[in-house]
């Protein structure tokens, strides 16, 4: 997309030059893209209250998400990673003392059952989750 200096420096300020995901630094090292909060697909504008600066993995990742769709699409990596651990779990059992186990298990559980309530009250945020969003 090609736009003014000037509104990619609007855009830049607005997270301080990060990204606006992960919080990473702006190198100048084109890795870091403009990317729409609400995709144009989904009908969002070119205007700057939409544009954030994204680094290239973040921007790949959240394709024509929203930001609370691609939020939605973390947690769901986390749910299987979780899933994928508790198969390791069952496929080394016996290599696996019944202590190391059970602590595992345990944080497992804590994280699956906070996955939802993090989501929703905000706490697995983005670095820019101070922006205001307009359509």
């Amino acid at each position: 997309m090609k736009m003014s200096k000037e509104k990619r420096k609007q855009i830049e300020a607005k997270t301080d030059g990060r990204c606006a995901y992960c919080g990473d630094i702006y190198r100048f090292d084109g890795e870091h893209q403009v990317d729409h909060m609400i995709p144009r697909i989904q009908g969002g504008s070119s205007k700057v209250k939409n544009l954030v600066l994204a680094c290239r993995k973040c921007n790949n990742l959240k394709k024509g998400r929203t930001v609370e769709q691609f939020r939605y699409y973390i947690i769901g990596g986390i749910r299987k990673y979780i899933e994928q651990a508790e198969k390791h779990l069952e496929l080394y059992n016996q290599y696996i003392s019944d202590d190391a186990r059970g602590l595992v298990m345990e944080e497992l559980a804590i994280i699956d059952k906070n996955i939802d309530r993090l989501a929703r009250s905000g706490a697995a945020s983005f670095y820019f989750d101070d922006i205001e969003v307009s359509e």
